[in-house]
């Protein structure tokens, strides 16, 4: 797909290719993500965010605490598009900016994005 060229390159479709990322972390699949408890699909997703901020951070998962909010710990707008981007290409859920800006912290999206999987999950169900 070419991009306008006044659209940045790291703006482009997402190319998750169901490997591992940089920092070592495979993105849970929907079929993983529909079969864990809330509880457990909160703990992946969490997981998941962690690496993917520390990805795009270039930094180590474990510098990343996720109790802080995602604008402490270095997530801006140009970032939290990536991470919108990634998020989406990995696991199918969108998530507005403002939700990513404003999360109080990694636990609070992936709290936030595990709800919107259930969503997901149940609407796939509905349809049969």
């Amino acid at each position: 797909m070419t991009l306008h060229p006044m659209v940045p390159e790291w703006l482009g479709p997402a190319e998750w290719d169901e490997a591992e990322d940089e920092t070592g972390v495979t993105a849970p699949t929907p079929a993983e993500l529909a079969a864990a408890d809330p509880a457990v699909r909160a703990a992946l997703v969490e997981e998941y965010l962690r690496h993917e901020v520390a990805g795009i951070l270039r930094t180590d998962p474990e510098r990343v605490d996720p109790a802080s909010p995602l604008t402490v710990v270095g997530i801006g707008s140009r970032t939290g598009l990536e991470l919108q981007r990634r998020v989406h290409g990995a696991i199918g859920v969108e998530l507005d900016l403002r939700t990513v800006l404003g999360a109080a912290s990694i636990t609070g999206l992936a709290a936030h994005t595990a709800e919107s999987v259930a969503g997901l999950i149940t609407a796939s169900a509905a349809r049969g």
